[in-house]
């Protein structure tokens, strides 16, 4: 740890080449949530793809 980087605790950068970027903060875009606290696999995958990642482009879809 060095003190150079005393005020830069929690950010997010990009790095590549010549270049360094900070990234803008993630916000949460969407939520779901389960009323007993207690999520199953079958559950979490139906409001996965119903809701957190209904309407993500998936740029490389699995084959079949």
């Amino acid at each position: 740890a060095t003190d150079f980087a005393d005020n830069i605790n929690g950010q997010i950068f990009l790095v590549y080449g010549d270049t360094i970027s900070l990234v803008s903060q993630p916000r949460p875009q969407k939520a779901i949530y389960e009323p007993s606290g207690t999520w199953d696999l079958e559950k979490l995958a139906v409001m996965a793809r119903d809701v957190l990642t209904k309407d993500i482009f998936n740029p490389a879809p699995a084959r079949e």
